[in-house]
């Protein structure tokens, strides 16, 4: 029964080929999380809850101010994602550790910045909802999803992905001495 045999050898690998597939997604979508969790190296981010992809939160502006105050909290960063078309592009605001904390490897701090792995170079222009922008800085970030996208100041974001005042996440550092997971349980 050399069919039968080779039938279900043929069943099995392409089972074992499809739990395999499975893992290394569910594994992206971890890593790509817990990236996202730590945009402008935060201690943590706060995202709304119950939204199955964090990339889809949505969370007021003005929750910042009464985080920045919570026992524990030496800053807040507002971050405000968008994806246009497979780029990603963070909503940062300069004046908060998210922006700061970046480093510019080519060119100065500008209106867009790219990520040192986003494939774009100082002086291009990029396209994002039918809006040019262009490249006046590279910098690098030592987050591996940061360094991916592209930096546009948080209020172009807000408008570009029509949702102004709400943003995607609320990065968080804790000051030292305090336990990150015990800040963050009281912020939840």
């Amino acid at each position: 029964r050399l069919a039968r045999t080779l039938f279900t050898a043929i069943g099995v690998g392409i089972g074992v080929g499809l739990i395999v597939a499975l893992l290394a997604i569910t594994n992206g979508v971890h890593r790509t999380a817990g990236d996202l969790m730590h945009v402008g190296r935060a201690d943590f981010g706060l995202f709304q809850s119950d939204v199955s992809d964090f990339s889809r939160s949505l969370l007021p502006e003005s929750l910042a101010a009464s985080v920045a105050r919570a026992p524990g909290v030496t800053g807040v960063a507002k971050v405000k994602l968008l994806t246009d078309g497979g780029t990603l592009v963070f909503g940062l605001d300069s004046h908060e550790f998210a922006y700061r904390r970046l480093v510019v490897v080519a060119g100065r701090r500008g209106a867009a910045m790219a990520g040192d792995h986003s494939g774009k170079h100082l002086g291009d222009a990029v396209r994002i909802d039918g809006r040019s922008f262009r490249i006046d800085g590279v910098y690098h970030s030592g987050d591996r999803f940061e360094d991916l996208g592209l930096v546009l100041p948080l209020r172009t974001v807000e408008s570009l992905a029509r949702r102004p005042g709400e943003v995607t996440s609320i990065g968080v550092t804790v000051a030292l001495g305090h336990d990150v997971r015990t800040v963050a349980a009281a912020l939840e």
